[in-house]
């Protein structure tokens, strides 16, 4: 004898609309409110009246690519009187406080490093970077990838913009012979990237690039040490505070794909536990 029961019918439409709401519903609705409701940005581009800006990154264990990085910071096109980069080594145990002490000592105008051991985590370090910047701009940045030159013009040229409190810039991904998803995570990120633009132009994005975002100093809120996704937190703690969350596809920062699908699971799984 079959039974319908009305509650298991419920609780099946419900779980197949969250199952096709991000990917179907949600999506259209921000392409369909893009179709009658922008909200533009008072972007200047100008080489006056630049803002400070000081570049924070936390690093661990990162002897392979940290020379490459601070090379990579201090080409940036941007005027070093108004650019300091802060790296703090979050309980190093390679050679990475050493390569720091040098960069420190030949660039001691722009470069600064705090390290210390044990390690607390990358929200303790990124507390501690953002406590000892003097720019007006806080600039988060990752050990890994690498900026275009034209990065902090693009992004702070936003902050004209009075209700603006974050500037998320653009990850692209350079092709590696050695990775075995090229195709899916193209796929994926294009799609992302798309949603994002979308998000930017009729609101605020939800949650920034890691690799690559700026807010407000004065915006700034603590990270608790659990914090596993600053990226998402600061960014929703400056919407809260009245501000916009926005996309600056100009602003570009180049990484590699993930190796195979098991390191990208590891990603996914890390976004996911700290959404």
């Amino acid at each position: 004898m079959e039974v319908c029961c009305p509650m298991l019918n419920i609780v099946f439409w419900l779980a197949l609309f969250f199952v096709f709401y991000p990917y179907l519903l949600y999506p259209f609705l921000l392409w369909f409110q893009s179709k009658f409701k922008q909200q533009a940005i008072s972007k200047v581009a100008t080489h006056q009246n630049l803002p400070a800006v000081s570049i924070v990154m936390a690093v661990k264990n990162g002897e392979d690519v940290l020379r490459r990085r601070l090379e990579n910071f201090l080409h940036l096109d941007y005027p070093k009187d108004k650019l300091e980069i802060i790296a703090i080594s979050d309980g190093s145990t390679d050679h990475t406080n050493a390569i720091l002490a040098e960069f420190v000592g030949n660039y001691s105008g722009i470069i600064k490093s705090v390290a210390y051991s044990p390690s607390h985590g990358k929200p303790y370090a990124l507390n501690e970077g953002v406590s000892i910047a003097t720019g007006e701009i806080i600039l988060f940045a990752d050990s890994r990838q690498v900026f275009e030159p034209e990065v902090v013009r693009e992004l702070v040229a936003n902050f004209h913009d009075d209700n603006v409190g974050c500037v998320s810039g653009e990850l692209c991904f350079q092709e590696d012979m050695g990775s075995n998803i090229k195709v899916e995570m193209g796929a994926y990120w294009k799609f992302e990237k798309w949603l994002r633009k979308l998000e930017s132009s009729t609101g605020s994005v939800v949650g920034a690039t890691g690799a690559i975002y700026a807010i407000r100093k004065e915006l700034y809120k603590p990270l608790p040490e659990q914090t596993l996704l600053d990226d998402v937190l600061t960014p929703m703690n400056i919407v809260m505070q009245g501000y916009r969350v926005i996309f600056e596809p100009n602003a570009i920062v180049y990484d590699v794909v993930s190796k195979d699908l098991s390191q990208e699971r590891k990603r996914k799984l890390r976004t996911l536990s700290g959404n």
